[in-house]
């Protein structure tokens, strides 16, 4: 009888030692569980964070290319002006010019009339008399 005490005793310790390896297995897949959910959870704020830094460096590239655009639509606006003003300043250089020779003309005119003197008025009034 001290066999089946002995097999009783083997049988117990080897209960004992196969319910402590299921129960540290379970706590082992229940860990594990545990730290798949809060890598998830870690991987989700992660995604969540980079979609918000893709996003904004999209408004980034939007902004910088509005921008752009709208620089180089400042920069034809002014050279548009700038050409309209050149052409301006153009016309009113020529138009300076033909005054200045309508002036010099006019000078001339003055200037003979102001040399024959009385002769031009003479001559005139003695035109009328005659």
């Amino acid at each position: 009888m001290s066999d089946d005490n002995g097999n009783n005793n083997n049988d117990d310790r080897r209960e004992r030692q196969m319910e402590f390896i299921i129960n540290a297995q379970a706590r082992f897949a229940s860990d594990l569980a545990a730290e798949a959910d809060a890598r998830r959870s870690r991987e989700a704020v992660s995604e969540r964070r980079l979609n918000r830094l893709e996003n904004l460096a999209k408004l980034f590239v939007r902004a910088g290319r509005r921008e752009r655009r709208e620089g180089r639509e400042r920069i034809n606006a002014l050279i548009e002006a700038q050409m309209r003003n050149e052409a301006i300043v153009s016309a009113l250089v020529e138009a300076q010019t033909r005054d200045r020779e309508n002036i010099n003309n006019l000078a001339d005119v003055v200037r003979s009339i102001a040399t024959r003197g009385g002769d031009a008025n003479n001559s005139n009034d003695a035109g009328g008399q005659g």
